[in-house]
């Protein structure tokens, strides 16, 4: 997801929403109230903290349709994954 991509206040679709942590804080998918359909949030490993994680508001995108979580223990291992429909 570009950095800046938060700022779209108003943003309802991102195609093939991938949501990478690493360069990038969980948080700032809280900015991204309107989204709907499918959000994917990989790499949850490198979540820093839980407050950082409640800022994301994930429970307040009542749009999204399919949540994927995805984390791995280290690069060599096989990701593990979580999938929820709401």
């Amino acid at each position: 997801m570009p950095l800046h991509l938060s700022k779209l206040k108003s943003l309802q679709v991102l195609v093939g929403a991938k949501f990478l942590l690493g360069g990038l804080r969980m948080e700032y998918l809280g900015e991204l109230h309107n989204l709907y359909g499918s959000l994917s949030i990989l790499e949850l490993q490198n979540v820093v903290n839980r407050r950082e994680s409640l800022k994301a508001n994930i429970r307040e995108k009542n749009h999204v349709e399919k949540l994927s979580l995805e984390w791995s223990e280290s690069a060599e291992d096989n990701s593990q994954t979580e999938k929820r429909h709401t």
